[in-house]
């Protein structure tokens, strides 16, 4: 063969042989919102949003479509992200959601968003509601550790009608941190869970065969002059105690300035958080597992009160466990400054 028609044909290979084989990309840009009520109902305005279709299935049958179509509209504003979600159902009265307590999509149909907000590829959000309106949501921590311990403000309705079933979402931007309105994007992605036929699909896709990595989601354009997470929050507390001798005797009082206290958290910017409380209530939020203990051990139980969730993995991720917040139950004071810079997280408590 002639030099001059080899190196012609290597030009049209390296021209046209990464168009012919390119992997599929995964973006989708959000349209602006407009006066969208939160009720469950897909009005008009979302269909100028951005869409995502295509779902693939994990489960049972990869790599098929959904069988069922699945679409999503984003939409944005200066204060929030609107998610509308059409799930359609060819058997709409054997859709399952089952009435349950926040934070549990036991044997319901249910939709996933999965949100990297600083686009740093390990560390976001999940937010989970299910066909019966019940919401779960977490954080996403070293790409794959998933905890439902962080709990925020956000609202969902679901609807049901002869074509399936609808849901629509709003996230606050100052409910997360976030990077502002980043030129690369937030990361972005989304599931669909089928109950009755044991059915997950993903939009980007997951191999069933490897685990599901936050770094694998698609990106999200459009976010415009969002709101700051800059914000103040407190939240005061106070105990009340009257006593009253034996035999009838008088009440009295037994208050004290230390029955009064505060929780007090700012956040200047999406780098740095700053908790600070005075006496605060360390009482549990939630009732632990009774647990019988016959060994020389003690039960390590879970962390579960807010002041300590934020960046809870970075103690947790070490060879060994160096520091168990459960051991903290009664201070006078206590502040906790949380950093991050790109990858780069610190926690000092």
């Amino acid at each position: 063969m002639p030099a001059k028609l080899f190196l012609f044909l290597v030009a049209l290979l390296t021209l046209f042989g990464d168009s012919t084989y390119a992997e599929p990309v995964y973006e989708v840009t959000a349209g602006p919102a407009d006066h969208i009520k939160i009720d469950g109902h897909l009005e008009v305005a979302w269909f100028s949003g951005g869409v995502v279709e295509g779902f693939v299935q994990r489960e049972p049958h990869y790599p098929d479509p959904v069988s069922q179509t699945t679409r999503v509209y984003l939409l944005s504003d200066n204060d929030a992200l609107y998610f509308g979600f059409l799930c359609n159902d060819t058997a709409p009265d054997s859709i399952r959601g089952k009435i349950q307590r926040r934070d549990n999509d036991d044997r319901s149909d249910f939709v996933d968003i999965y949100l990297d907000s600083f686009h740093d590829r390990r560390s976001g959000y999940w937010y989970t509601v299910t066909a019966a309106g019940v919401q779960a949501e977490g954080t996403i921590a070293n790409e794959k550790e998933f905890t439902a311990d962080w709990d925020a403000v956000w609202q969902s309705a679901v609807a049901r009608s002869d074509s399936g079933w609808s849901c629509e979402i709003r996230i606050p931007f100052q409910s997360i941190r976030h990077g502002g309105a980043r030129a690369d994007g937030w990361g972005i992605g989304f599931a669909r869970y089928i109950e009755r036929r044991a059915e997950r699909t993903f939009w980007p896709p997951v191999d069933p065969q490897k685990d599901f990595y936050l770094s694998q989601v698609g990106t999200l354009y459009g976010l415009k002059n969002i709101a700051s997470p800059a914000h103040i929050e407190v939240l005061p507390h106070a105990v009340g105690r009257w006593d009253a001798e034996a035999n009838d005797g008088e009440w009295h009082s037994e208050n004290e300035y230390e029955n009064l206290g505060f929780y007090l958290k700012a956040v200047p910017s999406a780098a740095m958080t700053l908790d600070f409380a005075y006496e605060p209530d360390f009482a549990q939020v939630d009732v632990d597992a009774q647990e019988i203990n016959l060994s020389d051990y003690p039960i390590f139980l879970s962390e579960k009160r807010p002041f300590f969730l934020e960046n809870k993995q970075l103690f947790e991720e070490l060879p060994y466990y160096l520091f168990y917040t459960r051991r903290i139950t009664d201070p006078d004071y206590a502040g906790r400054l949380n950093l991050q810079k790109g990858r780069v997280r610190a926690s000092i408590i």
